[in-house]
């Protein structure tokens, strides 16, 4: 299986700038977004992650948050977050996977056990006898 990488390409990264959007510090966007935890948020260091090295998807692909750097400092927008859920959230929904068998009736599965039952009589003999 081949992995992929969404790495927003060089001209992904003046859009941001170009676009209007209104750009914010890891920290900033963190404090935007909210955690798992009750009355808390994310950490600076999570958004920065998904900056650099991004989420690996269950098919193996990667997917990274837009950002631009200007100068030392990474910049991302909340709207470029919005894609970047978007695109994990679509990437969470496995959508080729055939759905899964219905389980049998308990109908079903004793006439399964008693065919079996009959093969196996057929096969070794009657048990007892």
């Amino acid at each position: 299986m081949s992995a992929t990488v969404s790495t927003p390409t060089p001209a992904a990264a003046p859009s941001l700038l170009t676009s209007g959007e209104k750009l914010f510090s890891p920290a900033a966007i963190a404090k935007q977004i909210p955690s798992h935890r009750d009355k808390a948020h994310l950490n600076g260091a999570t958004v920065f992650r998904w900056i650099v090295r991004g989420v690996k998807t269950a098919n193996g692909d990667v997917i990274r948050l837009e950002a631009v750097k200007l100068g030392s400092f990474w910049r991302t927008s909340l709207e470029a977050v919005e894609r970047f859920s978007s695109k994990l959230t679509s990437a969470s929904i496995q959508t080729d996977t055939p759905p899964a068998p219905l389980a049998p009736t308990p109908k079903q599965r004793s006439r399964a056990a008693a065919k079996a039952s009959r093969e196996a009589d057929a096969l070794f003999g009657r048990a007892g006898e």
